[in-house]
């Protein structure tokens, strides 16, 4: 996976996922961020816009997506 490349933007949509990702590091933060620019690479045909929810990065990179 390629750093700092950031063609995806993660967002946050819900109150929840918001208060998951800020407790995450700044490391942690880039890593999601890579899997996110992974999976608009590998699959453009579903990652179609230029942003993510944090729950949809690491929901389909649980599916093995």
């Amino acid at each position: 996976m390629q750093k700092g490349n950031n063609k995806i933007k993660i967002i946050c949509e819900f109150e929840k996922e918001k208060a998951e990702w800020d407790t995450l590091s700044q490391d942690e933060k880039g890593k999601w961020q890579d899997v996110a620019n992974y999976l608009k690479e590998e699959w453009p045909q579903v990652v179609t816009g230029d942003t993510l929810g944090y729950w949809q990065v690491v929901g389909m990179n649980n599916s093995g997506m």
